[in-house]
């Protein structure tokens, strides 16, 4: 405990500030250079940017790139903001088309049913083929219709 308040006495006299300063100066050169030293003889890691390289449908970005395209391929680079995917207009287009194409088909296979069951019916030799306002939806339901790869050519229309 003496040797503290020794030191503590040594430190509070204005006469060792002086001294004091000068030795902590000479620390902080001694700890700069060190560390100038160091920086300067130890060895520098090798920095390689990457190349990127995009061909035929890829997307490359960032570093040194280099697109190439197969023949009647293309291949682009863009410099500025780039959208990849759909935007959700382009997606509820879709969802739309969709909708509208299940609703079509469904209404083609009932079609197709009553028109079915009518000619099952005259083949039967009953000579019905359902009320004369059934016929004629039916037919107008057919004129309205366009043939389609992947439907019946049934529900051909004339255009």
């Amino acid at each position: 405990m003496n040797l503290i308040i020794n030191a503590w006495d040594w430190l509070s006299k204005p006469e060792n500030w002086e001294l004091i300063t000068f030795i902590g100066g000479g620390i902080v050169v001694l700890v700069a250079a060190v560390w100038k030293a160091y920086l300067h003889f130890s060895k520098k890691p090798t920095q390689t940017k990457p190349t990127i390289t995009a061909s035929g449908n890829g997307i490359a970005s960032s570093g040194n790139i280099t697109a190439t395209a197969s023949n009647g391929g293309n291949a682009v680079v863009a410099t500025g903001d780039v959208t990849i995917g759909m935007t959700s207009a382009s997606v509820e287009n879709i969802v739309t088309k969709l909708i509208n194409k299940h609703q079509l088909e469904t209404k083609t296979k009932d079609e197709l049913k009553a028109l079915t069951e009518a000619v099952t019916a005259l083949s039967k030799g009953q000579n019905t083929l359902g009320t004369e306002a059934q016929v004629k939806a039916a037919l107008a339901a057919l004129a309205q219709r366009r043939y389609h790869p992947g439907e019946s050519p049934v529900c051909q229309r004339r255009a």
